[in-house]
């Protein structure tokens, strides 16, 4: 999946006009290494299927970006790339 941002984005030195997220190639696998990511930073959730942190580390995990790639992100970017990963965890 592809999100296009609105605007570019530049991160470490590099500018960004989209972002690709390759959710559907993820596996069991991944999502419990991501788990254990989530955990292993003194994270917590009930539904990590619904957290916006746990859809970060996933996106990370997904574009093979770090997880600062994402907390840099512009406000409207990173609303749009949480929003788009929880959809893929619904559907």
């Amino acid at each position: 999946m592809k999100i296009e941002f609105s605007k570019p984005f530049k991160f470490e030195d590099q500018t960004y006009e989209a972002i690709e997220l390759k959710l559907e190639d993820l596996t069991g696998e991944d999502m419990l290494a991501v788990n254990k990511q989530f955990a292993s930073e003194g994270l917590f959730s009930l539904a990590p299927s619904a957290d916006m942190n746990f859809h970060v580390f996933l996106a990370a995990r997904a574009s093979k970006q770090p997880i600062e790639f994402f907390k840099q992100m512009p406000a409207k970017e990173f609303a749009n790339v949480v929003q788009s990963v929880s959809n893929f965890l619904m559907l």
